[in-house]
């Protein structure tokens, strides 16, 4: 998904590798909100992930001791 929008609108991608200030089209703003949208989301589900692996070894690590 990100590709398809960095190979439409490769302005968009600029932003994130500069620090320089970028002129983008009303098309290309709306490109780099899909862009920020979906790194958030996947941003979440890693997050989400770590935790869900860190409960599933926490009650791991109970059993394997005996507590649970």
């Amino acid at each position: 998904m990100f590709n398809r929008l960095y190979e439409e609108y490769p302005k968009v991608l600029a932003v994130f590798d500069s620090e320089t200030e970028s002129e983008l089209t009303e098309k290309e703003c709306a490109a780099l909100i899909e862009v920020m949208e979906l790194k958030n989301k996947l941003t979440e589900m890693e997050m989400q992930a770590g935790y869900f692996r860190g409960c599933y070894d926490s009650v791991g690590y109970l059993k394997k001791a005996g507590i649970l």
